[in-house]
């Protein structure tokens, strides 16, 4: 437990610290899940790709096991998901996170501007949650293999998450902060941690032992 505890402090540290990012201004017709579909596209022709690998796998000690799992994951069939769920966080859900990680934000004095930003960040960092109790390795892997894109949503008003399942093979997760003007900052993980069970919606609201997430599966055709 203090192992995870650390682990968690450690993503929240990193993610609290890293500078907000920007759209590339071009005007996106598609809609959040259409854009997720693209993403994950490309995310196959990464772990697909020898050269990519060999490009971002430069922690020599982590090489093979990425390798391992790279290739476990360049296996599974990602034409189209089983089903694709909305994740929010409820109200309290910034508390709650950050609570797990040893953090009580009851007593701080926090700007709204303040709050929003590490909302944001939170959002971005449930990827990363999932798949630490899974180890550095898949936190590694994981991370080879992140697809970020900015683009810009009319539709989009607030931060979500995607959750893309699909029948045996490992789901993505991707995140949709939005900015100024409807502009969105998208980032795709996969889910490497095998003691999750993605499909089920109680387990990924549990996940951290306390209720964060809103989940609705969404209408898809």
């Amino acid at each position: 437990m203090k192992k995870i505890a650390i682990c968690f402090s450690l993503i929240l540290a990193f993610l609290l610290c890293a500078c907000g990012a920007k759209s590339d201004g071009k005007v996106g017709q598609k809609s959040l899940y259409a854009q997720g579909l693209d993403m994950i596209s490309l995310m196959g022709e990464m772990v697909q790709s020898d050269a990519y690998f060999a490009a971002y796998s430069s922690v020599p000690t982590l090489r093979d096991p990425v390798k391992e799992i790279s290739q476990a994951v360049s296996g599974g069939q990602y034409d189209k998901p089983a089903a694709v769920y909305r994740l929010s966080l409820q109200e309290d859900g910034l508390a709650a996170m950050l609570q797990r990680s040893g953090t009580d934000l009851s007593d701080a004095d926090l700007s709204d501007d303040l709050k929003a930003y590490m909302h944001s960040k939170m959002l971005g960092a449930c990827a990363n949650f999932f798949n630490s109790p899974a180890g550095t390795e898949a936190l590694a892997a994981s991370a080879v293999y992140t697809c970020s894109k900015s683009f810009v949503c009319m539709e989009a008003s607030e931060n979500v998450l995607y959750l893309y399942t699909y029948e045996n093979t490992n789901p993505v997760l991707i995140s949709f902060l939005v900015g100024e003007d409807h502009a969105v900052y998208a980032s795709g993980t996969y889910i490497l941690n095998e003691t999750i069970d993605m499909t089920d919606l109680a387990s990924i609201n549990e996940v951290l032992d306390v209720p964060i997430f809103q989940i609705e599966l969404l209408e898809t055709d």
